[in-house]
């Protein structure tokens, strides 16, 4: 009984210092993804918002085309009713 107490005192110090390892890289561990899930936050975050003016952005020069495609149209309607005779 007294070897296994004493080699139990032997490791002692081994294994203080790998558990203050491992306490120390869970602890980085979960900090990092902390982090990590803060950026992926902001990032989705800055793509909706980008989404959300270009879809504007797009809408508005759609609607700036069928305008002028309408223009032309009747332009060309116009010319073709009241157009030189041949």
């Amino acid at each position: 009984m007294n070897e296994i107490l004493l080699e139990i005192s032997k490791q002692a110090p081994n294994t203080v210092a790998l558990m203050i390892v491992v306490w120390f890289f869970l602890n980085y561990m979960k900090h990092r993804d902390q982090q990590h899930t803060e950026v992926m936050k902001e990032i989705g975050d800055s793509c909706h918002a980008f989404q959300k003016e270009i879809s504007s952005e797009a809408t508005a020069a759609l609607n700036r085309t069928v305008v002028a495609l309408d223009r032309n149209s009747e332009a060309l309607g116009y010319s073709l009713r009241n157009g030189p005779k041949q």
